[in-house]
């Protein structure tokens, strides 16, 4: 069901995953219709700033409630577009994969809980999923199949600490063979649901080796391979979605820098977490400013190599799935000056502003 307005569309869909259907719900009664209405109204006559929102809305169909998200997705320079989704957080491969998240990196052994690849992330590479898949023009069943694959992307975790320079310790991800063990879970939870074919749960697994990270010193970025493994457009989606948050959501991309830092700087994130720091030696905290320096510096790099990469990484794709993507991924401008004021600020802070800013980030 699709309704329209001046300022954009909003489309009504249903995202299954129990069975193949994928036709749209009907509405059951004048409430829930008339609900639609008045959200459709609500946010299609105001112009909003950031690239998208969202709104819950309930629906009654006979004696059952769900909750649907509709979300609003507006590019520079691009009519908004608004599509009427199934609350994520009720999808049963998502409930399975956040409770992994979170009971093995929020919950427990302190060491383990990471400020950064936790299940806010995950919920935030689902709603990129959700956006990029409808704008790639996939299935119902392709993008149920590429929110499995967003779920399940980080379930696992693996690390080792590593001692470098003066003594500072660095939590090294064990890549590859995370995204491996990961694309593994995704497949046993297929399986026990019995409600997938083999070709499907491959390229749920392609799609979650797609967002394997890869590290271009000439760029000095992120990168992933592209066309991705077995060469799907849901795996780009999925991957797209990962690395995402730097051109499609610059205040996410804000809000990052520090948790990714504290999350490999483990020496940092032990001292600031439990050690008094108005006994902590003034080497000790000149050599932490410094890397923090040295991480902000890199952050403006990692923007303009990701700009870079985003036509390699979407060469493969169609000209209007090409021009849709670039629609969407409309905020590096913004985040360059995001950047900017992140290194400005690591330059000049004192140490007592640098733990106050961080402090508050750290799992306890």
């Amino acid at each position: 069901m699709v309704f329209s307005s001046y300022h954009g569309e909003l489309r009504f869909q249903r995202h299954h995953f129990e069975g193949t259907s994928s036709s749209p719900r009907k509405f059951e009664n004048l409430f829930s219709l008339l609900s639609i209405v008045y959200h459709l109204y609500k946010i299609l006559s105001i112009r909003y700033t950031p690239l998208y929102t969202s709104v819950q809305i309930p629906l009654i169909f006979g004696l059952q409630i769900d909750t649907y998200v509709l979300y609003v997705v507006k590019p520079v320079q691009a009519t908004e577009r608004n599509y009427l989704m199934l609350d994520l957080s009720k999808q049963p491969a998502v409930q399975h994969a956040l409770a992994l998240i979170r009971g093995r990196f929020e919950e427990g052994d302190i060491e383990n809980m990471l400020p950064y690849h936790n299940s806010k992330h995950t919920m935030e590479v689902l709603e990129r999923t959700q956006i990029l898949s409808t704008a790639l023009n996939l299935s119902l069943r392709e993008q149920t199949l590429a929110v499995i694959a967003a779920a399940f992307h980080d379930t696992v975790q693996s690390w080792e600490c590593v001692e470098c320079s003066k003594g500072s310790l660095f939590r090294k991800r064990c890549t590859l063979q995370n995204e491996q063990e990961s694309a593994k879970e995704a497949a046993n939870w297929m399986h026990a649901h019995g409600e997938f074919t083999e070709e499907e749960i491959l390229l749920v697994q392609h799609a979650i080796l797609s967002t394997i990270p890869y590290w271009n010193p000439n760029l000095k970025t992120v990168y992933q391979k592209h066309p991705p493994l077995g060469g799907s457009v849901l795996a780009t989606a999925v991957a797209l979605a990962d690395l995402g948050a730097v051109g499609m959501d610059a205040e996410c991309f804000r809000e990052t820098g520090d948790k990714i830092f504290l999350e490999e700087q483990l020496d940092i994130t032990r001292t600031l977490r439990g050690f008094p720091l108005e006994f902590l030696e003034e080497d000790v905290r000149k050599w932490f400013l410094k890397r923090y320096h040295t991480w902000a510096e890199g952050q403006e790099s990692f923007v303009l190599g990701r700009q870079v990469l985003l036509n390699q990484d979407t060469a493969h794709l169609s000209e209007e799935q090409q021009k849709n993507v670039r629609k969407l991924f409309s905020q590096f401008s913004t985040s360059v000056l995001h950047a900017r004021d992140y290194t400005a600020f690591a330059r000049n802070c004192t140490f007592e502003a640098f733990a106050e800013r961080l402090c508050p980030q750290i799992p306890q």
